[in-house]
């Protein structure tokens, strides 16, 4: 719904004229509730808007659906579940494919299993285009762009805040796609091995080692390992990075930052409820059906209202160490010597937010195809859009990227 809204406002606009839209899925009359709410809220006229029927469990008529269309939009999770159908169809079709999906083993997957087929058939797929993980993937290409000499490891805190002071739960669909994940994560290391080459030359020097909690320096935020897409996602683009431009690898670690000490702990008790539930599929069937009391109230089936969201706000910091001397092998380098920080903040980062930045992401593969990856293929959002305008385009829309607090 919050993509649709993004689009149609974004066409609104004159930025594409000669866009035609059109919406898909398993339920006619759905599609035009939603279709005809979105443009009440946009104050758009959807008459010229398309509607199609398409389900996941009919591979043809997703394929039927994938031929109609030069670019598809897939929002429908959990995608281990739902997404694979979709990318392949599209990659058969000859359609460019954008999804939101945060699950690394179906993101690697696709990668193993379609990247030969999507570059035969000069098809650009790239997933992770939501909140996972366009902040962190192109808030790196940004630190390095503006980086005086060259990176080693990049330190990412990923936090969020609400504007008056409240909380909102995360809708359960995401923690439906931890508990699959952390249920199969066994299946991660057969594609990694496809997709992640051992002779991809990384530095030596790595992040500083933390402890399971953390206080930053300069956000002053309690922080815990992030275990979501951002590692996964961040390692494939340094590796396509690598291949496609021969740049050197940098290594990467991500966390979560709260501002309180109670909220921190929270979440680390919810941590141990999640390992001890996930080991046996009673304990991850009962995580699913009762997210609300299971996770402290993190997550719930209602999800947020639309008041919490416009309350709320994410800002990641990135801190970047690297080398002011480049004119050595990075072999025979010694310690990095400078350091830099980035900011990339923005809207609510699971609806609004993620809407903005999906859409934004096909505008500019519509926009800017020739400056993607010649011939097709699958991609991360930092090696597909590295040579185009996404970041000054999502600067101009409210997701903004920034130098703060250099320091040597």
């Amino acid at each position: 719904q919050f993509v649709l809204e993004e689009v149609l406002r974004e066409c609104s606009t004159g930025a594409a004229p000669r866009l035609r839209v059109c919406v898909a899925g398993r339920s006619k009359s759905r599609l035009m509730a939603g279709l005809e709410a979105a443009g009440r809220l946009c104050g758009v006229d959807v008459e010229g808007v398309g509607v199609e029927l398409a389900d996941v469990s009919d591979q043809q008529s997703v394929k039927t659906l994938a031929v109609k269309t030069r670019l598809l939009l897939s929002c429908v999770g959990p995608f281990r579940e739902h997404g694979f159908a979709v990318a392949e169809a599209c990659v058969l079709s000859g359609t460019d494919y954008l999804d939101i999906s945060g699950e690394p083993q179906y993101l690697e997957a696709v990668q193993a299993l379609l990247s030969d087929a999507a570059k035969q058939n000069s098809v650009h797929v790239v997933g992770s285009c939501g909140f996972d993980s366009v902040p962190a993937d192109m808030g790196i290409i940004f630190l390095q762009d503006n980086f005086p000499g060259e990176l080693c490891h990049v330190e990412m805190v990923a936090g969020h805040s609400s504007a008056d002071g409240s909380s909102a739960s995360i809708h359960a669909t995401t923690l439906q796609c931890a508990v699959l994940g952390y249920a199969n994560k066994h299946k991660l290391r057969e594609n990694r091995r496809k997709i992640l080459s051992k002779e991809t030359p990384f530095p030596k020097y790595r992040p500083p080692k933390r402890g399971m909690m953390w206080k930053h320096g300069l956000t002053e935020e309690w922080c815990l390992t992030n275990i979501g897409a951002d590692r996964s996602v961040v390692a494939r683009t340094q590796h396509l990075l690598h291949q496609l431009e021969g740049r050197t690898p940098i290594h990467f670690t991500a966390y979560f930052g709260m501002h309180s000490l109670t909220a921190a702990l929270r979440s680390v008790l919810f941590g141990v409820i999640f390992v001890i539930m996930g080991f046996t599929a009673w304990g991850r069937n009962m995580l699913i059906k009762h997210p609300t009391f299971l996770s402290l109230g993190l997550f719930s089936w209602t999800g947020p209202t639309r008041e919490q969201l416009s309350q709320q706000s994410f800002c990641m910091t990135l801190t970047g160490t690297g080398w002011s001397d480049t004119s050595k092998p990075v072999k025979e380098r010694g310690p990095p010597d400078i350091v830099r920080h980035v900011r990339v903040a923005g809207p609510d980062p699971g609806y609004m937010g993620t809407a903005l930045l999906v859409v934004q992401c096909a505008f500019t593969m519509l926009k800017e195809k020739t400056s993607l990856p010649q011939g097709g293929g699958v991609y991360t959002p930092g090696a597909a859009f590295l040579h185009t305008n996404l970041i000054t385009s999502l600067q101009q829309r409210g997701v903004h990227f920034s130098l703060v607090n250099h320091t040597r």
